[in-house]
């Protein structure tokens, strides 16, 4: 009788140690458990599992550490210029306009997939003294504050605030390459004196032989208030709170400038 318990009695006491070294091992690694290989016998098999890999941080396409949500503020500077093709459009003589803007940019640089740009701009938009000849296909198509040939000294300055909408997109750690589209409204205001010129004569009024006879007149402009349609692209470059813009596109009149901000 004794005999047949035996085999019960080591069945449980086998048990009861089984139980006891898994609880030890679990204690001291996760990943180490106890198996039955039945392939070589009936046998117990220490097995550990490989350990897990942590987790890799994503890789944003917006956001690095540089460039984590805050506000920024910026100072821009920036070269315009209205292309000959386009003034030839509505005068055969014409100078060109070369001239700057400046401006105050503040930032707010979101969580998501896009920064918020928010300007007060100041352009120049004064043209050197020249004349005017009215000619070209689009004549017809606007009021233009000139005769058909003026002398003219053109002043003029634009102050507008516009909101730019910014997609950025991470081109290395420091590095961004964005585009931008944005619309604001701003007020022209200045003057535009003309006088008048002979057609025949493409010199300065001042060597034009009539000069002494003629009078200049203070013309009116078309509106004082004017939309602003902004478009650009370029790359910015970020450091430890500092950031450099190099940018181009259409704000009204083509541009190329950059600017210098810094992280609040």
């Amino acid at each position: 009788m004794i005999r047949r318990l035996y085999p019960a009695v080591f069945a449980l006491a086998l048990l009861v140690a089984t139980n006891a070294l898994a609880q030890v091992i679990d204690e001291r690694d996760e990943g180490t458990r106890i198996r039955v290989d039945k392939d070589e016998g009936t046998r117990l098999k220490i097995v550990k599992d490989d350990e897990p890999e942590p987790p890799k941080p994503e890789r944003s396409l917006y956001r690095t550490p540089e460039n984590a949500p805050g506000y920024r503020i910026q100072a821009r500077s920036r070269y315009v210029f209205i292309p000959g093709a386009i003034l030839s459009r509505f005068f055969s003589v014409h100078p060109n306009l070369h001239s700057f803007s400046t401006a105050v940019e503040f930032v707010w640089q979101r969580k998501g997939s896009y920064d918020l740009v928010v300007s007060l701009d100041y352009t120049n938009f004064s043209f050197p003294d020249g004349n005017w000849l009215r000619g070209g296909p689009s004549t017809d198509s606007i009021d233009l504050p000139f005769r058909e040939t003026d002398f003219a000294r053109v002043r003029l300055h634009f102050i507008s605030v516009d909101a730019t909408f910014v997609w950025p997109w991470n081109i290395g750690r420091y590095v961004r390459l964005f585009a931008g589209l944005g619309i604001g409204v701003g007020v022209l205001f200045g003057t535009v004196r003309t006088t008048d010129v002979l057609p025949t004569c493409q010199a300065p009024v001042s060597q034009c032989q009539h000069w002494r006879s003629v009078t200049t007149s203070k013309r009116k402009l078309p509106s004082p208030v004017w939309p602003v349609i902004n478009a650009m692209l370029g790359f910015n470059f970020r450091y430890r709170g500092f950031q450099f813009t190099i940018e181009s596109g259409f704000r009204n009149v083509l541009f190329v400038g950059g600017s210098l901000g810094y992280k609040l």
